[in-house]
């Protein structure tokens, strides 16, 4: 389907790579370190020496912000729809004539 868009390139920057692959370690760790922090009860966190890390209201808090956003934004973008949308009796909206009996829409 999309093969056609993407070309391989055979002869890519070792840097490239190398940067990837760090990229994708730290990624990892951050999503680790993240789980414990959310996972691990305080006294836990305080045996290992950490004392001062952000309240676990934080820990819910964090992903649950995107999914609110997106929803917000799925909302306003259909309300932006719903109110630019031109009334059925609007000369830009296509009428087809020859489509059979005609009803009135309430």
């Amino acid at each position: 389907m999309f093969f056609g868009l993407f070309k391989l390139q055979p002869h890519c920057d070792p840097l490239l790579a190398v940067i990837g692959f760090f990229v994708y370690l730290a990624s990892y760790i951050i999503i680790c370190i993240y789980l414990l922090w959310a996972l691990l009860p305080s006294h836990l966190l305080q045996t290992f020496g950490l004392t001062y890390y952000p309240q676990k209201y934080w820990a819910l808090l964090l992903p649950v912000w995107p999914c609110v956003l997106l929803l917000f934004l799925y909302i306003m973008v259909s309300l932006q729809t719903i109110i630019r949308c031109p009334d059925f009796n609007d000369s830009r909206v296509y009428k087809e004539f020859d489509c059979g009996e005609e009803r009135e829409i309430t």
